[in-house]
């Protein structure tokens, strides 16, 4: 520890096994849960599916290792778990990552939308501040021109 390296028979484990999917979430467990001390959830999707997929090519004496590492990551579900019940959190994973990404758009679109107007509103409404002798209809038809110019020219 005091050189920062790591021994033992989950990193001999580790190190003997082939380059690829289990090698490299093994290796991003580790140094999550016993590098870091993050909590990583092995009781949620998709970490249980990951970690299940980690430890099934583990021999006997690795499992009490495996399991320390379990339970130092949050542990894993009480009872054993159906595929319907994996299939529901997945579904409930991958519309919340829908959503994310969704609201992400939505707000990328509004800032674009904003600007539009903030340029909009410089070009057509500002100048009518600082203008004596501005009458309503001098705003109205201001304000029809940015109405009329706010949808953004489409790109070709």
């Amino acid at each position: 520890p005091v050189a920062g390296t790591r021994a033992g028979s989950l990193i001999d484990h580790y190190t003997a096994l082939p380059q690829g999917e289990s090698k490299s979430l093994l290796g991003w467990f580790i140094s999550h849960v016993f590098g870091n001390g993050v909590n990583v959830l092995t009781d949620s999707y998709p970490r249980s599916i990951q970690w299940a997929s980690v430890t099934a090519g583990m021999d006997a004496n690795l499992q009490v290792v495996a399991q320390s590492l379990v339970d130092a990551a949050g542990s894993q579900p009480e009872e054993p778990v159906t595929a319907e019940q994996i299939s529901e959190v997945r579904e409930e994973y991958e519309a919340e990552q829908a959503a994310v990404v969704a609201e992400q758009e939505a707000r990328a679109n509004f800032d674009v939308k904003k600007a539009r107007f903030n340029e909009l509103y410089n070009e057509y409404i500002a100048p009518l501040q600082i203008q004596p002798g501005v009458t309503d209809s001098d705003w109205s038809a201001a304000l029809n021109r940015m109405a009329d110019n706010f949808p953004l020219p489409s790109v070709k």
